[in-house]
């Protein structure tokens, strides 16, 4: 045990991943209140949440003070993740505004490490794969590649050759995780949900989306214990922060939840049973742990109009669909003198054109399969913001409630 931590190394890419979102958090560490339109809202609930914690309610739900006097369960249908955070942090002396501050960027902190674990897990197997490919020029492109081996030394206790800090592929792939954790961290939507938005659930809900596929792959590949907490706690963070996020995050999960296994094993398929049946037991552990608010918000959600086809929501809906030649438009310049700036809604031209190298590389290096995917997830993001998925959108139970297109 001395022996292995004496050669750790520790990967210096944490640090860098922490720390890259910092440009971005420094201006909402000032005095006051981000000035977006929920940010208010979110104050509000922090400083209610530090009042029931200090009136000794462990797991409030009901704000007797709100409506007028006449109080109201916010936290009922509302998750409280991040104004439980926020309260503790009210409790321990800051002001509410301050917690508002620092929960959202501490979202953007671990938004970013969560990138990074994604990534240099990802890019390290990839590097792998690339080592192993023989170079016979570009008609090699078009051969299949076999996948690496299982980590079984690893899975039964027995010691590694080399450690991960040690690998040549982790040190290949961390250059390419730090540009991940860039390309997240300054990503057109998370500036619009600090700034323009102010949604501090959303913020952190959408912080633990890469925690959760980070786990997900983890769990497949090298299957224990201690991998069901890696599904678990994301997922549970995910449901307890922001409703939206968790029914968006469902829909990609219960499908990754059998492909992910279904890819790492194809080699061998008998081991397809065990690996999956630890995915799973990290989904449902993680969907136990939330439970202390899904149970209830599900037996009275009849009584509240997320229930009904409300006109007002699907036109407001409607009115979020943006125009194919606007998915890619740069933001404009910040002027403050102009009383009616908004910025679009984008998914970045940066982004975009990385996004299409990444794709060409991936063909370039025989991975066909995951281009394929990468490229059908791309344009049914794209699809499902314009206008004539509007029909999709009515289709799916409680789909409308998500209300803003551009969360996908």
């Amino acid at each position: 045990m001395l022996k292995r931590l004496k050669h750790a190394q520790f990967d210096l890419g944490w640090i860098a991943a922490a720390v890259l979102p910092l440009l971005g958090i420094l201006p909402t560490l000032g005095h006051g209140v981000i000035d977006a339109a929920d940010g208010p809202y979110h104050v509000h609930r922090i400083y209610a949440m530090s009042l029931m914690l200090r009136d000794g309610q462990l797991w409030p739900r009901w704000i007797p003070y709100f409506h007028i006097g006449f109080g109201y369960p916010i936290f009922n249908f509302y998750p409280s993740g991040v104004s439980y955070l926020g309260g503790i942090l009210a409790l321990v002396g800051l002001s509410p505004a301050a917690a508002f501050n620092i929960v959202a960027a501490l979202a953007w902190i671990i938004g970013g490490l969560g990138m990074y674990a994604l990534a240099r897990e990802v890019f390290q197997n990839a590097a792998h794969a690339h080592r192993q490919q023989p170079k016979k020029g570009w008609r090699s492109w078009f051969t299949p590649i076999p996948p690496p081996p299982f980590p079984r030394s690893a899975e039964k206790g027995g010691a590694n050759p080399l450690t991960e800090a040690e690998s040549p592929d982790s040190a290949s792939s961390a250059p390419a995780a730090i540009l991940a954790v860039m390309l997240w961290a300054y990503a057109p939507s998370r500036f619009h949900e600090v700034w323009t938005q102010g949604g501090l659930a959303q913020m952190m809900s959408a912080a633990l989306v890469p925690w959760l596929c980070y786990g997900l792959i983890v769990a497949a590949r090298r299957p224990s214990r201690r991998a069901l907490l890696g599904i678990a706690l994301p997922l549970a963070g995910i449901v307890l922060t922001h409703v939206p996020i968790a029914f968006i995050t469902a829909l990609i999960t219960l499908p990754a939840a059998v492909m992910i296994p279904a890819w790492i094993t194809r080699r061998e398929p008998r081991e397809f049973p065990r690996r999956f049946g630890v995915v799973i037991a990290g989904l449902a552990l993680g969907a136990a742990l939330a439970a202390i608010f899904v149970l209830p918000m599900a037996l009275e959600l009849r009584y509240i109009r997320a229930a009904d086809d409300d006109p007002e929501t699907i036109a407001f809906l409607s009115s979020r669909f943006v125009q194919l030649s606007e998915l890619f438009a740069q933001p404009r310049p910040v002027d403050l003198t102009d009383l009616t700036f908004q910025q679009p809604i984008t998914l970045g031209l940066t982004g975009a054109l990385l996004g299409l190298i990444g794709l060409i590389a991936l063909v370039i290096r025989r991975r066909f399969i995951l281009a394929a995917l990468l490229a059908l997830l791309v344009g049914l993001v794209v699809f499902m913001m314009l206008d004539d998925s509007l029909d999709v959108w009515l289709n799916i139970p409680y789909f409308r409630q998500i209300r803003f297109p551009e969360r996908l």
